[in-house]
């Protein structure tokens, strides 16, 4: 960080949309360059991003740039054309030798934290074209389709105000000056669809991905590995503005119970209604996200019911802090629903819990709901007599 602004490395990583990880070697996933020239175009567009000066000599941009393509950094190994008349696996001559086979095995490992690193850029080329606007990139080979699962997971939106340029693009969209720009002044590049994570178990038979090209044993089970790994240690997941419905939230509600150290969970912008507002409040009210600091569902769709639910699991659970009960969310700070659809009966439920020792301390924004006046002043009162609580 430097005066607020994040400042990723300087590293692009391509996602091709053919690398499928066959022992017995690969096809070319660009044989005629026509992604080299997306990627060439792209870095000719975008330069100025990476190269702007962002005020005092700790915060000043890169000079250069590097540009991670797998294919030729892991002996991807192309096969030779097989000769004339061969038939099978057999007739493909495999050119890679014993060393290079052993490192690519061994890269494998941990290649993708290139790409599933808060710091790095990824620039992802879908499969064909695809209608204007945010949509979930998909990808029939298992490789591609991990990697793509696991840059979208924990690095900042592209609309978040600390970041230093988009960390994630999609090549497949609008690049020009001409291009119509989204209400938040980006290109389509940039309104990439982040999903909910997915389970761990999402590449293994049966599961969402399984039925991939080439979803081995190992793909699963480094997406699982992965998937444990970034949401321990992750401290801040923001799926603001990602179209997200009350699916997604369940979703989200899955995963919410392997964040043990997440701060900040930041939903607002999306059309979550009552049941995922639900879904998470039982994530919650389970024990899930203890050190929660920001929870924010500022513009969604969220009416009585599902703020009702918020409500409940944010109250102490014997109903009283002074008879020693244990509020579930005691870091949370800051508890915005602002601009969704809640009315007077459940705000007085959140002005009861709050009597009792619930949201001590935290700030809660309720503008924008039908509630009237009196009963956010109602909450105000509570929070403030709840601040003076011993």
């Amino acid at each position: 960080m430097a005066k607020g602004m994040a400042r990723p490395l300087p590293i692009i990583c391509v996602l091709m949309p053919h690398s499928a990880l066959a022992p017995e070697g690969s096809v070319h996933p660009d044989p005629e360059g026509r992604h080299l020239e997306l990627i060439v175009n792209a870095l000719d567009y975008r330069w100025a991003e990476f190269t702007k000066r962002r005020g005092g000599t700790q915060s000043t941009g890169v000079t250069d740039l590097g540009v991670f393509v797998d294919w030729s950094s892991l002996y991807m190994a192309p096969q030779d054309p097989p000769p004339p008349g061969a038939k099978g696996q057999a007739a493909a001559k495999v050119r890679r030798t014993p060393h290079e086979h052993a490192v690519f095995h061994d890269a494998l490992a941990g290649v993708h934290t290139l790409f599933a690193h808060k710091l790095t850029t990824v620039w992802m080329i879908p499969e064909g074209q695809h209608t204007v606007g945010p949509k979930e990139v998909k990808y029939k080979e298992a490789w591609p389709s991990f990697l793509y699962l696991v840059a979208t997971m924990i690095k900042p939106v592209n609309i978040s105000e600390v970041g230093a340029w988009p960390q994630v693009l999609d090549l497949g969209g609008a690049v020009s000056t001409t291009a119509v720009p989204v209400p938040n002044g980006h290109y389509e590049q940039e309104r990439i669809c982040r999903r909910a994570p997915c389970e761990p178990l999402t590449f293994f038979d049966g599961h969402e991905h399984g039925h991939c090209i080439g979803s081995t044993p190992m793909v699963a089970a480094q997406y699982r590995e992965a998937l444990y790994a970034m949401l321990a240690g992750v401290e801040e997941l923001d799926f603001r503005k990602c179209g997200w419905g009350d699916e997604e939230a369940a979703w989200m509600a899955l995963a919410m119970p392997l964040c043990g150290r997440l701060q900040r969970l930041l939903l607002s912008g999306n059309a979550i209604g009552n049941t995922g507002a639900s879904a998470i409040a039982g994530a919650l009210a389970s024990g899930a996200c203890r050190n929660l600091v920001i929870l924010a569902l500022d513009n969604n769709e969220i009416g009585d019911a599902g703020a009702s639910s918020l409500f409940q699991c944010l109250s102490p659970t014997d109903g009283s802090t002074e008879t020693g009960g244990q509020r579930p969310l005691s870091e949370l700070k800051t508890f915005t629903l602002a601009n969704n659809s809640i009315s007077d009966s459940s705000i007085a439920a959140l002005a009861g819990a709050i009597t009792v020792g619930a949201l001590k301390g935290c700030k809660v924004n309720l503008d924008g709901n039908p509630a009237t006046k009196v009963s956010r002043k109602a909450v105000k009162k509570a929070l403030k007599k709840c601040k003076n609580m011993p």
